[in-house]
């Protein structure tokens, strides 16, 4: 059985090792009260060890006991959210509060360089570090007490409903293929972000097992947090994510940070094709990467038609288009992606092929600041269709917009997209219609549309 470095060593000075591996005599009631963290009795320990006078190697070894059982505490406070816990360690320790506590923690953690606390030591300083909210080192092990931080922010990434998941998964983890070649075939379809998320929740799961080891060897960190590891370990058994696919095109972007698309299918919009494909996804169980089978192209493959000849302008759906789309079985949730420089009404036309298809709820999508697909929910009406109405309305023209309100009518020079989010008066309710000239581009009437739905106003979009 392979225990934890940090608890192996934690075990050499705690519970009575062999002679020739050079304890103190001196520190031997305090070692023996550490080898459980019963109620805050390592607490009063570190107080103790504070006020003995030792001399030779027994005040090394005494600074590694203190500071390890602090750091500790400082992870279980963080893990069950306990302030008071942490005022009380740093009371314990003999600093002002907290933040000194963590000043000081890592000079006398720094102070041992020398084995044998050197390694330890060093673990003690990341742990530090991912305390203070920084990286966790442990995106490259699973064996070290961050591991039982990263756990936490796992958890929280996968719970997430703000479309913060596989960013928030991304900053815990390597990429597991930094060129993007050689990558396993799971990992193939995705983008560098989407692996990273993925391998965060391979390594959370490593990092439960490991966990089990060192509560099976008596860990005594470990053995407190045992319900709290053990929920943790329900959560992140079996996970199913659609990490950031790779999308190799020139997608128009936005700045607006709006949810991931939590969609099924792609349909991309070109100057003069349209094209397809269905959004991978994946399982992550016992830290094996499975990609689900899926019917029809997976991204980043995509079937696609070439607009022939001249193509009207009338709003109507593209045959050719839905042929293809049909093709391809239940579409589930769509997402429409343009390339720069594709004209409102090949745009619209795309918009309704895709509602002859499928008839399934639609959404714009655009690349985010993150490089990660980004999305808001869309609806097409005709001109002559009825429906709510929109007390917020915005004309895309093509030197610049036409903002109609219960405020009256105001033209914006220019397509300035941060003022014009200053400049849209809204309410709570409001609904908004962006109305684009079959001429405009792209990289205008889609970012304006993120916009709008930026100030949480259902969005529903024509072509004049």
């Amino acid at each position: 059985m392979r225990v934890p470095l940090l608890f192996a060593l934690f075990t050499y000075f705690v519970a009575g090792a062999s002679p020739a591996q050079a304890q103190s005599e001196a520190l031997r009631a305090e070692r023996e009260s550490l080898t459980e963290y019963r109620g805050e009795r390592p607490l009063r320990t570190i107080a103790r060890l504070a006020e003995r006078e030792l001399s030779g190697e027994a005040v090394r070894e005494a600074k590694y006991l203190r500071a390890h059982v602090a750091v500790d505490f400082l992870v279980l406070a963080a893990r069950r959210s306990d302030e008071e816990l942490a005022q009380r360690v740093a009371e314990a320790y003999g600093a002002a509060g907290v933040e000194t506590l963590h000043a000081q923690l890592r000079r006398d953690l720094e102070s041992l360089n020398e084995a044998p606390f050197d390694v330890v030591a060093a673990d003690g300083l990341r742990t530090l570090d991912v305390l203070a909210g920084g990286v966790p080192a442990a995106r490259r092990s699973t064996e070290s007490r961050e591991g039982i931080l990263v756990l936490k922010r796992v958890r929280d990434a996968i719970a997430a409903r703000d479309g913060s998941t596989i960013s928030a998964l991304a900053a815990l983890a390597d990429d597991p293929c930094p060129t993007g070649e050689g990558c396993r075939p799971a990992f193939a379809p995705f983008d560098a972000r989407g692996r990273r998320a993925m391998h965060a929740i391979v390594r959370a799961q490593h990092i439960v097992e490991r966990l089990r080891e060192a509560d099976a060897g008596g860990d005594p960190l470990v053995r407190r947090l045992a319900s709290t590891i053990a929920r943790d370990r329900s959560r992140i058994a079996f996970v199913e994510l659609r990490p950031s696919s790779r999308l190799e095109f020139d997608l128009v972007e936005v700045n607006q940070n709006a949810p991931s698309a939590e969609i099924d299918t792609v349909v991309l919009v070109g100057p003069r094709t349209v094209s397809f494909g269905r959004v991978p996804r994946v399982t992550i169980e016992d830290g094996v990467v499975t990609l689900a089978q899926l019917s029809g192209p997976v991204l980043p493959e995509m079937e696609s038609v070439r607009l022939r000849g001249r193509v009207s302008e009338r709003p109507r759906a593209i045959d050719d288009v839905v042929a293809m789309l049909r093709g391809g079985g239940d579409l589930g949730r769509v997402g429409i992606a343009t390339t720069r420089r594709v004209r409102s009404f090949i745009f619209t036309r795309a918009i309704l092929s895709v509602r002859e298809a499928s008839g399934n709820p639609m959404a714009l999508v655009a690349r985010g600041p993150d490089g990660g697909l980004r999305s808001v929910r869309v609806d097409y009406r005709r001109p002559s269709e009825r429906g709510p109405r929109s007390r917020v309305q915005l004309f895309v023209r093509m030197a610049g917009f036409e903002l109609r309100s219960r405020r009256g009518r105001r033209d914006v020079n220019g397509f300035d997209f941060e003022r014009l989010g200053n400049t849209i008066p809204h309410e709570q309710g409001d609904r908004a219609l962006i109305r684009a000239m079959s001429g405009a581009l792209s990289e205008i009437y889609v970012p304006s549309a993120f916009v709008l739905a930026g100030l949480d106003m259902p969005l529903t979009y024509q072509m004049l």
